[in-house]
């Protein structure tokens, strides 16, 4: 029997793939430690490589992250459109005390077409920290603040209702 040209041209993938599974499970509990949900999809290995494509994986780790979403009081269509120079991300000691850390915060506009972004890893170094009267609560609170200059405007239409079990992670 003839060798199919993967095996002649990469004849050491099947035990390069089984040599990967160690690093994976250290990346899972790198995340595991830092609070997050893990799943390690099954590593199925092709029988020969003309089906290469039916075992073909769509990641080797997937972690369930956290985003939060608030919704303002007041609509906006973009950044220029928004009442402030910054925007309230959440209350300080929400955050401080989150296991795991929200990757995202999704500040949606009261007609809920549109939403500032701010992802978390790439803006927190631009974050304040405020005290200011909390409205909802009645007393003042610190909160973090982040300049809309490093945050981004994303327009959508909501198109479905989600049953809770339908919650599947963005990425």
């Amino acid at each position: 029997m003839t060798k199919h040209h993967l095996d002649l041209s990469d004849p050491t993938f099947i035990e390069d793939l089984k040599r990967s599974k160690f690093a994976v499970e250290v990346a899972g509990a790198y995340w595991q430690a830092k609070g997050y949900r893990v799943e390690i999809p099954e590593t199925r290995i092709r029988p020969d490589p003309s089906v290469r494509m039916d075992y073909s994986d769509n990641g080797d780790l997937i972690v369930r992250a956290v985003a939060e979403v608030k919704r303002r009081g007041f609509n906006f269509k973009s950044i220029e459109d928004f009442r402030y120079p910054s925007i309230i991300v959440d209350v300080c000691h929400k955050f401080d005390d989150a296991h795991p850390k929200p990757f995202v915060y999704m500040i949606l506009s009261s007609d809920m077409t549109g939403m500032i972004v701010v992802p978390v890893a790439a803006t927190m170094e631009y974050w304040t920290k405020k005290v200011r009267k909390d409205n909802h609560a009645g007393r003042e609170r610190s909160f973090y603040e982040c300049p809309l200059s490093v945050c981004r405007y994303e327009k959508f239409t909501p198109t479905k209702k989600l049953k809770p079990k339908e919650r599947d992670c963005p990425f």
